[in-house]
């Protein structure tokens, strides 16, 4: 919930809110940032990774079952 809330907050400053150029420029690389890290952050989360304890359980049922 808060990352929603920020995002929206850094997309509110940047399209609606009356903001000096200066700030706006800042506002623009937050929002860039924010996106990037949250990128990267749900990559690493569902990306399709080997899992080490599967491949050792499943090992295991093949030597049991012959």
């Amino acid at each position: 919930i808060a990352n929603a809330f920020t995002f929206l907050i850094l997309l509110y400053l940047l399209f609606y809110a009356e903001v000096q150029e200066t700030s706006r420029d800042l506002i623009n690389i937050l929002t860039g940032a924010y996106v990037a890290v949250l990128a990267k952050s749900t990559d690493y989360w569902f990306r399709e990774k080997k899992d080490h304890e599967h491949e050792e359980e499943i090992e295991t049922l093949r030597e049991k079952n012959g």
